[in-house]
C-alpha cells in the first residue's frame, strides 16, 4: 500500500454501528469483506476507485464508491499521499 488511508473517530463509531446493523441482517461477513476490499483498493490506487460525486467549496473533489453492502465517500490528498474516508453507508439487502 503506497497511500495512507485514514478516518476520524466519528467515522470509526459510525462504521462500528453499521457493522452491528449488518450483523442483525446476516450481512456481517459481507460488510467486513467489502470494507476491507475498498480500504485495500484505496491504499493501492485511489484514483482508480469510484467516481467524483461533488466538490468541496475549495474545489477538492470528493469521490464515491460502493461494493455491496458498503458505500463510502473519500477525498484524495495527492501531495501527502493520504486518502481521507469521510462517509460510510450500509446498502440494504434485497430482502430488507
Amino acid at each position: 500500500m503506497g497511500w495512507k488511508v485514514t478516518f476520524n473517530a466519528v467515522f470509526r463509531a459510525r462504521l462500528d454501528d453499521l457493522h452491528a446493523e449488518a450483523r442483525s441482517f446476516g450481512q456481517d461477513e459481507a460488510f467486513a469483506a467489502a470494507f476491507q476490499s475498498l480500504y485495500g483498493r484505496l491504499g493501492n490506487d485511489p484514483f482508480g476507485v469510484g467516481e467524483i460525486r461533488y466538490r468541496l467549496s475549495g474545489g477538492k473533489p470528493v469521490h464515491g464508491v460502493a461494493t455491496a453492502p458498503v458505500s463510502i465517500q473519500f477525498a484524495i490528498y495527492e501531495a501527502d499521499q493520504v486518502v481521507w474516508i469521510t462517509h460510510v453507508h450500509r446498502l440494504a439487502s434485497p430482502s430488507e
